[in-house]
C-alpha cells in the first residue's frame, strides 16, 4: 500500500471511532502496513480520544502501556536484522 493509503486508513478509523468514544468500551486502534515499492513500515495508533501518533520506531496501546513501553524500548534498534531479533526473543522466552 502507499504511505497515503495508509494515512488514509488512519483516518478513515479514527472518523469512524470518533462518535462512540465514550460509549462503553475504549478501543485504541493500531494501524500498521509497509509502503508499496520500498517495504519501509509504517506504524500509527489513535487514542481513545481520537489523537493520532504517527511512529517512526515502536507504538503501545492499551492497559499495559507502562510495562508495553519499558519492554519495547529495551528490545528495539533501528535498522535491527532477522537474527538478532530471533536472539531477542528467545531471551524473552526464558
Amino acid at each position: 500500500m502507499s504511505q497515503d493509503s495508509l494515512v488514509s486508513i488512519v483516518l478513515i478509523t479514527r472518523s469512524s471511532l470518533l462518535p462512540i468514544r465514550f460509549g462503553s468500551y475504549f478501543i485504541e486502534p493500531i494501524v500498521a502496513g509497509l509502503s508499496k515499492g520500498t517495504n519501509k513500515p509504517f506504524i500509527a495508533s489513535t487514542d481513545v480520544i481520537g489523537c493520532i501518533n504517527f511512529a517512526k520506531d515502536f507504538v503501545v496501546c492499551g492497559t499495559a502501556t507502562d510495562k508495553l513501553f519499558g519492554v519495547a524500548e529495551s528490545l528495539w534498534e533501528p535498522d535491527l536484522v532477522r537474527s538478532l531479533v530471533e536472539v531477542k526473543l528467545a531471551l524473552l522466552r526464558h
